[in-house]
């Protein structure tokens, strides 16, 4: 799993937001570019229009992409810069992404409808399996459905 898809996993972006944080609509995305790390280094990240987020970090100094963001094991000075990097990515998903409680778009549609229907949100009580959630009835307390991963 890259950085990106780690700081943005169970969140879509809502494109009305984008420009207002600083991205800029181009054909196939939106960008966003923003200096860190006192000015050392360049963050550059991009939506696409079907939510998929990318990105890399430049040098400022040398022009080159800094391809120690991606390393496993790093020294002190790459793990600032990754560190950096992922605020920074939290930021953006702060101001211009929705969180959804499942990594599927159908499940999030159904969850999405039970609580516009029913008023109640998923409830995730397993906790060797974070993922699978439960709706219950709100007064006996029984569960009326469970949403889960199946291979």
């Amino acid at each position: 799993m890259t950085i990106e898809e780690e700081a943005f996993q169970k969140q879509r972006p809502d494109f009305t937001k984008l420009t207002a944080a600083g991205f800029t609509k181009r054909k196939r995305d939106y960008q966003f570019e923003q200096d860190f790390m006192a000015g050392q280094l360049r963050a550059v990240v991009r939506v696409d229009f079907t939510g998929h987020v990318s990105g890399n970090v430049i040098d400022n100094g040398t022009g080159e992409e800094y391809l120690l963001l991606r390393a496993v094991h790093c020294g002190p000075f790459a793990a600032q810069v990754k560190a950096g990097y992922i605020d920074l990515l939290g930021e953006i998903a702060r101001r211009c992404f929705v969180s959804e409680p499942f990594h599927g778009a159908q499940a999030n549609r159904l969850s999405a409808w039970i609580q516009q229907e029913f008023h109640d949100q998923p409830e995730f009580v397993f906790k060797k399996l974070p993922d699978y959630a439960v709706f219950r009835e709100p007064q006996s307390q029984k569960w009326y459905g469970l949403v889960m991963n199946i291979s």
